[in-house]
């Protein structure tokens, strides 16, 4: 039998998702049980840090978030990497090796055809999911191949392996092993020392699905005058505006907002001093930052979750349904219609106070995040064994 240890290939082509396989990377890179490589892949269907080529066509600098490139990002982040792109993929050496490759997303369509699921079928792929299965769209998660074929799905929770399981999905290949990202999430966010001007960091994620025909939690074409508002009404309060990278993109193409209407948010948020965008590639920092979360989803309900701080869901009427997950969260969140009435929600945030254990939803917060696995420290270790019990079971093929 040969001894040459099984390769573990992180392939990355998204920034932004990097939290999501970074604390598996650093527990594998310092175990003698596998050899870890980084290889950083040219996206096919977006940007440099994972943002749709034509997001960007005639929108303003500010909205176009951090364009740092991903070799750029991964030299500043001090990794060791190999580069693909679509043109020059080293076939022989990837079919050579004893390899799984830990995909960051199930969009196939984002590599070069040596990286798909069906291209290759000697590479064993393990995926974690980035997203946390809130709204329930088969077609873009459970349905897809990678879902499909992948020798491992590491999931969030034991909610999560159901529903994944409820969609067909094998119980062999989907385990709950917990989110080593939430984790981290959580336990940073015990040890965090605030330190801002401000009395209080209000965040608010606005989701990019603000059309009628694709999960339609969006409402940020019906919030963005309210939450001037608010900030206005509130100066002891920093509000940082953190959206999702396509939203800009949908707003327009669904004609929800021209270009001018954008401007002239733009213009007015930033001419206050108690507000801020949020650009940078990763989101976790502002998790961090904030006291409270306004948000229209998705899985910003199950990560803010790990905080334990309040977080107020504005929900849009004719959304998609939510999955057991979804609904599991609900139960934690303060709720209102996107028509909410600005005095409405400047009572609720003013009556907050995220240094009491005696709001409202303190307890069933505290419970959902136990639930969900979020506050519990042994996800990369579950990961780990987990990849060595698939090693074992397809040593066969090597």
């Amino acid at each position: 039998m040969s001894t040459t240890k099984t390769n573990i290939l992180f392939a990355v082509h998204f920034a932004r998702y990097w939290r999501n396989q970074e604390p598996l990377y650093n527990f594998l890179q310092k175990n003698s049980d596998f050899d870890v490589e980084l290889i950083l892949i040219k996206d096919l269907y977006s940007g440099p840090t994972g943002k749709l080529n034509t997001s960007n066509i005639g929108v303003e600098p500010e909205l176009r978030g951090n364009e740092m490139s991903l070799f750029q990002w991964a030299a500043e982040e001090g990794l060791t990497f190999k580069s693909f792109t679509q043109e020059l993929v080293d076939l022989k050496y990837l079919r050579s090796q004893k390899n799984f490759i830990i995909r960051q997303t199930h969009w196939d369509e984002s590599f070069p055809n040596a990286f798909r699921t069906y291209s290759n079928d000697l590479m064993r792929y393990v995926y974690i999911p980035y997203e946390q299965e809130v709204a329930h769209a088969p077609q873009i998660t459970t349905e897809q191949l990678l879902m499909r074929r992948a020798s491992g799905v590491f999931v969030t929770s034991p909610l999560h392996e159901r529903y994944y399981l409820d969609a067909g999905l094998s119980s062999r290949n989907v385990k709950a092993t917990g989110s080593p990202r939430l984790q981290r999430l959580h336990q940073d966010s015990l040890k965090l020392q605030k330190n801002s001007k401000f009395r209080r960091s209000i965040l608010w994620m606005p989701h990019h699905s603000v059309g009628n025909n694709w999960l339609n939690f969006g409402t940020f074409h019906i919030l963005n005058e309210k939450m001037l508002q608010l900030a206005r009404k509130m100066p002891e309060t920093r509000f940082i505006l953190r959206c999702h990278h396509l939203l800009w993109k949908e707003l327009l193409r669904n004609q929800r907002m021209t270009l001018e209407d954008m401007r002239f948010f733009l213009r007015n948020w930033n001419s206050l001093e108690n507000t801020e965008i949020d650009n940078n590639i990763g989101y976790e920092e502002s998790y961090l930052a904030s006291d409270i979360l306004i948000t229209d989803g998705i899985s910003s309900l199950v990560e803010y979750c790990a905080t334990g701080k309040p977080l107020v869901f504005i929900d849009r009427p004719n959304r998609d349904k939510l999955t057991i997950v979804g609904n599991h969260v609900l139960g934690g969140v303060f709720r209102f219609d996107p028509n909410v009435q600005v005095d409405k929600l400047q009572e609720l945030l003013s009556e907050l106070n995220t240094e009491s254990s005696n709001f409202e939803y303190s307890i069933k917060q505290r419970q959902i995040a136990e639930d969900l696995f979020l506050t519990r420290n042994d996800a990369v270790q579950n990961c780990y064994e987990e990849l060595k019990i698939l090693d074992q079971e397809n040593s066969h093929y090597m």
